[in-house]
Order: structure tokens, then sequence, then C-alpha cells
């Protein structure tokens, strides 16, 4: 069983906030995911905010990024995590903003493709509780193919791996509590690599490894191919590598065939513990609607987040759910567990 940080039973961990969900009141998110910059450095195949970057190429103004950061720590949330949208790293107040999300006392995590880590690897080491960096490669070669860095060949494969070694040794000498990870999205070009990229990143020092699919339907047709059991073994190769320092989470159930349509839910509940804010200033419904301005609840250059958080249009917009137009989402199981928790009489809570 896993027991790391993807684990979804990890919610049970702020009880209030679920019970005032399941009691229909609104309490502030739990955490915020932040797109700092809708621009991003690399171009990789798979990206899924490919057509909303293109239509707003932008960065977050650093007077809206630090008044939300305090906003969102004064008002309760937990923890924000810089992530994309884009490359958060591209935005020059990224760094400042870093700072300023733990001086407000709000847990901080960061999501980066590690191009641009090394200008600000004391802010990392200094602020975060986690950073994760998309390697999906175990070289050079496939990197490019994958990633298409815009900036070769000074944002190269071997240039991000330095970054990551960075990070860990000013980590060490600042012996700092930072979660290092690295994720693998395979691909039908890259997962022969799962295993090496394993053993490499276990060299440089990283915590773990998590392994998916790099969108829903390419882990189905790897499934559905001689490649998964190749696939299979790559992943228990890896996990023989685990140890004390060093950890391997495979997201396997999203490889399996229909894994992405059937919900063992009704509707949807886990919007409310996760706010999505674009790097376009609009507080979106959830990570699947970043871009789509249906799916806004406010704009942040008209009002604040606690009033669009508390505001009319997102009670409107959360009303017309339709779990039928949503797509694979990684709420499924914070859903499932908010599900069960919905149902206590139903499902005998009292006899264990």
């Amino acid at each position: 069983m896993n027991l790391g940080q993807f684990n979804p039973a990890k919610i049970l961990s702020h009880w209030n906030t679920l019970g005032a969900i399941l009691e229909n009141q609104n309490p502030p998110p739990v955490t915020c995911g932040f797109d700092a910059s809708n621009s991003c450095n690399h171009d990789c195949i798979w990206c899924m905010c490919r057509d909303f970057k293109e239509r707003k190429n932008t960065v977050m103004p650093p007077e809206i990024m630090f008044d939300l950061i305090q906003e969102l720590g004064a008002g309760g949330v937990k923890s924000i995590t810089f992530t994309g949208g884009g490359e958060p790293l591209v935005n020059p107040a990224t760094s400042e903003g870093l700072y300023r999300a733990r001086k407000a006392g709000l847990e901080v995590g960061l999501i980066t493709n590690g191009g641009l880590m090394r200008d600000v690897s004391k802010a990392i080491v200094d602020t975060c509780k986690f950073v994760r960096i998309s390697l999906d490669a175990a070289n050079h070669e496939t990197h490019t193919r994958l990633h298409r860095p815009k900036d070769l060949p000074k944002d190269n494969f071997g240039r991000i791996l330095e970054n990551i070694e960075a990070v860990i040794s000013l980590r060490k000498r600042a012996n700092k509590q930072l979660t290092v990870g690295v994720s693998f999205l395979a691909h039908l070009y890259n997962f022969t690599e799962i295993y090496e990229t394993a053993i490499l990143v276990k060299k440089l020092g990283v915590d773990y490894i998590q392994i998916r699919p790099a969108l829903p339907w390419t882990g189905e047709l790897m499934r559905e191919t001689q490649s998964w059991s190749l696939i299979q073994s790559q992943i228990e190769r890896s996990q023989e590598l685990e140890d004390s320092r060093f950890s391997v989470f495979s997201i396997l159930h999203k490889f399996n065939k229909g894994s992405t349509t059937e919900r063992a839910y009704s509707r949807c509940l886990a919007h409310s513990l996760i706010s999505i804010i674009g790097a376009d200033c609009n507080v979106y419904l959830c990570c699947q609607f970043r871009g789509d301005i249906k799916f806004s609840f406010g704009d942040l250059r008209k009002k604040s987040f606690f009033e669009i958080w508390d505001g009319e249009e997102r009670k409107r917009i959360i009303k017309r759910i339709s779990l039928e137009d949503c797509p694979p989402c990684r709420y499924a199981g914070y859903n499932e567990l908010l599900h069960c928790l919905n149902n206590q009489e139903k499902i005998h809570k009292n006899f264990l």
C-alpha cells in the first residue's frame, strides 16, 4: 500500500474541512494550485495546456501574486503549489513569491521542468516543502524529443541533472527537510527507460520517482499492446531499488482501460479542497478546466480571492457540474473517500 504523498487518504488529516463540505458549508480550500506563468521554456509533446498557453501566453503580475499569497495565508489556506500552466520559474517574481508564501504561513511546493532551477536553488531550499522535477527520460536524446526545450543547448538534459544535484547539495548543507522528487510520464517514446531513469535519479540523491502514463489514453494504448508487460517489468525492477532513502510511486491504475470513465461516486465534492488559479488571474473549478472561461469563478484583477470563492458565480458553476462531461481526474481518490463519508449509514460505519 502506498503510504506516501500520493495516497488520497491524506485528506482525512483535514477532518474539519471534510465535515464542513459534507454539511454543504463553504470552508477555505486546503491547498491552492497556482500558475505563476502561462509561458514555458519547454514545448512538451503531451502538454495539456497548449491551447491555453497559446491564447494567453503571460505571467501573473507580481502585485497580484503577492496580494493573493497574503490573502491565502490569512484566510486559512494550508499550502500553495507553484505549478502550471507553463513553467513557474519563467516568471521573475516566482522566487520572491516563494519567500512571501512561506512568510504568510503557507507550506510551499514547486513543480518544475528543472531547466531554470539553478538561479533559484536557494529560494527552493529555503522555502519549499517539496520540489518535483518533470524529467521523463534517461538521456539527452529522449528528453529533447519529448520536452523540446526552446533554449538549446543551454537548457538541456545534462543541465537539468546538474540543477537537481545543486538543490540536493544545498539541501544537505542547509540541513533542510526538503523532499526532492522526479516524475516520469510514461509514453510510447520513453517507457523502455523507466528503470534506467530510476537508477539515474537515485544516484543523484532524489527521494522518489513517480511513474504514470503521459495521458490516460496513452496509458490505455500501452496497456493494450505488448508494451504493457515491458512496462510492468520496468516498474517492478525500479521498485527493487527502493530503500529507506528512495521510493518508487507507480500510479498503475491510470494504465487500466476503463479507469478514466468508471466512477464510484455521483457528484464531485473534492473541488472544494483545492483551488486552481491561472496565470491569467482567473480562479478555476479544477485543474482539468484550467483556461476554460466557462469554468472561471472570477478574476483576481476585479475581486479578491475570497470574494470569488464565496461568490454567486462559483455556486452557479458548481451546480452545473456534470461528471459525464468531466475528463479523467486526479480528484477521483478524494471523491471516493468523500462519497464513502457521505454515506456512512449505508456502509454500516460502526462495523469494522
